[in-house]
């Protein structure tokens, strides 16, 4: 019989036999076809630890027996959640002790009580929650004693537990079935009683009115934040000439220098602009960076009473005072 593994796959030959070999070894036949066929119908990659197969000890009836199982990392089910089209993020995670009270960052020496990450879908109403307690999801030695990394970074591997766990929830079509190893930890455990002594003994014995919490310590994150992207601001929109030989056309939509010839030529035409009602041509004026056409013109003209000359935006005479002005000295306008 040919030990050749068949399988409907987007593996190569080359890939399976490396899949076998490394990523899932002392695998049989069987339990490799399992596999692939797993990672394919939820195109994770193996090769990247997205999804990957472990052999795991169990307690039977008392009697260590080994067995493998499909492990799935939190990268490989955010993905998931990711290709999934309805994915729009995550509240938390949040941690709590014992008085059940959620905060964002766990300062404390001992572990939190409980994590819950909340995932939103967007085609749901209200966020899935996942909650996990700590004493429930940590791996024990012999001793009653957390391991390495749930000693270490409590915090975290419970975080990771509740994230998978709401992420499962929320889309279980995609993730029923797939857990992560941060989940499973617990199962290897020996069956001994969890012992917080390496922190402090008689925590748990004692009541929650008992129980005085530190406030948490104001952390200075590692890195400085960020600064605030700029604003974005939408393009202006200018109006439209209705008149003359860009008729229909938005102001921004003619080269600058060919609505300033425009303008020089409707001074020479004597056009009122300043009669003009609305605002198109101030945006001219913005748009070409010159608003001296707008300016209404000014003449010199001579008082009848005292004989002097003044400007014809003045009310009256500024030597006299009187309004008897209507004699023109010269039509040349006042250069601005």
């Amino acid at each position: 019989m040919s030990n050749e593994i068949i399988v409907k796959s987007d593996f190569t030959p080359d890939q399976v036999d490396l899949i076998k070999k490394t990523i899932c070894p002392g695998s049989t036949n069987d339990e490799l076809k399992v596999f692939l066929h797993v990672a394919n119908k939820v195109q994770l990659d193996p090769f990247l630890r997205q999804i990957y197969s472990i052999e795991r000890k169990s307690q039977n009836n008392g009697q260590w027996v080994k067995t493998r199982q499909i492990m799935i990392s939190i990268d490989g089910q955010r993905l998931v959640a990711e290709r999934s089209g309805k994915y729009a993020g995550q509240l938390g995670p949040f941690f709590c002790g014992d008085d059940g009270k959620w905060i964002d960052i766990w300062t404390k020496k001992t572990p939190p009580y409980a994590s819950k990450v909340g995932v939103l879908r967007s085609d749901f109403k209200e966020p899935v929650w996942g909650i996990a307690i700590f004493e429930s999801y940590v791996q024990l030695k012999t001793d009653g004693t957390p391991n390495k990394f749930w000693k270490q970074f409590p915090e975290l591997m419970i975080g990771k537990v509740a994230e998978a766990l709401a992420l499962r929830k929320a889309f279980p079509q995609y993730l029923a079935g797939l857990y992560t190893q941060e989940e499973m930890d617990q199962d290897e455990s020996p069956k001994v009683e969890y012992k917080e002594n390496y922190i402090n003994q008689d925590m748990r014995e004692k009541k929650v009115k008992d129980v005085k919490f530190d406030a948490p310590k104001e952390v200075t994150p590692p890195f400085p934040p960020e600064p605030e992207p700029e604003p974005i601001t939408a393009p202006k929109t200018y109006s439209s000439f209705s008149f003359g030989q860009f008729k229909g056309k938005a102001i921004n939509e003619v080269p600058v220098k060919d609505v300033k010839s425009y303008i020089k030529f409707l001074q020479e035409k004597d056009f009122k602009f300043d009669t003009w009602k609305g605002d198109f041509f101030h945006q001219v004026a913005e748009y070409i960076g010159d608003d001296s056409f707008l300016k209404p013109k000014e003449l010199i003209i001579q008082c009848w009473s005292c004989g002097e000359s003044y400007v014809s935006s003045l009310p009256e005479c500024a030597n006299c005072g009187k309004n008897e002005a209507d004699q023109l000295v010269t039509t040349e306008e006042i250069p601005w």
